[in-house]
């Protein structure tokens, strides 16, 4: 590999990571002014903020095959916690759903509502 291509490779995560971390900055921004609601549509759900993580958790996976961190167990577990945190959100983003509970002290809550005032167990 030339090493054009391994600099590229070597900076890609810190990249992408620097590139989430403005996105992030600025969605919090946006959700003082919109809403939650408004940010998890056009950002949080969007195709392009599912496809950074995605990029993310590829170049994370890269480093670890890469620079063969299974020989070194800190590093190693850094990143494998990385990637099990974000199959967690792709889990969630896929089938997650997404309603409100009022909770009173004291009460048991089994049920919540979607947005469209449906009950769900």
């Amino acid at each position: 590999m030339n090493t054009e291509k391994m600099r590229f490779l070597r900076w890609l995560p810190f990249a992408v990571a620097a590139v989430l971390a403005a996105v992030l900055a600025a969605a919090t921004v946006m959700e003082k002014a919109y809403g939650t609601q408004w940010v998890h549509g056009r950002v949080y759900g969007s195709w392009w903020f599912v496809a950074l993580w995605t990029a993310q958790a590829l170049s994370a996976a890269a480093c670890v095959c890469r620079a063969r961190l299974v020989r070194r167990p800190a590093a190693f577990l850094l990143h494998a916690a990385l990637l099990l945190i974000l199959c967690g959100a792709l889990a969630t983003y896929l089938f997650g759903q997404y309603g409100t509970v009022f909770l009173e002290k004291g009460a048991e809550v089994s049920a919540f509502a979607d947005d469209k005032g449906r009950e769900h167990e």
